[in-house]
């Protein structure tokens, strides 16, 4: 099998990233917040994702939220979000 994982993008990256972010934010001091996606357990199904950020969804809605990490994975896997199961 053949590796994959999860690494942060530079800050340099990540504030590109948030310059249609609404809201009054320390730039810097969110991305040393950033967290990696990470199993709760060995046997759980997926990663928890944390966001730095407050943000707010309405119905129907669709927003970008930087995460401040990239994922990185072989040619025939994806990488898909589902709501929180619990």
């Amino acid at each position: 099998m053949g590796q994959r994982g999860f690494e942060k993008v530079s800050e340099k990256q990540w504030i590109k990233d948030l310059d249609n972010i609404q809201g009054n934010y320390d730039f810097h001091c969110e991305y040393n917040k950033v967290q990696l996606p990470i199993r709760k357990t060995s046997h759980a199904a997926g990663y928890d994702v944390l966001s730095t950020l407050n943000f707010t969804l309405l119905p129907n809605e669709s927003i970008k939220i930087p995460t401040g990490w990239k994922a990185y994975m072989q040619e025939d896997e994806k990488l898909i979000f589902h709501p929180r199961s619990g």
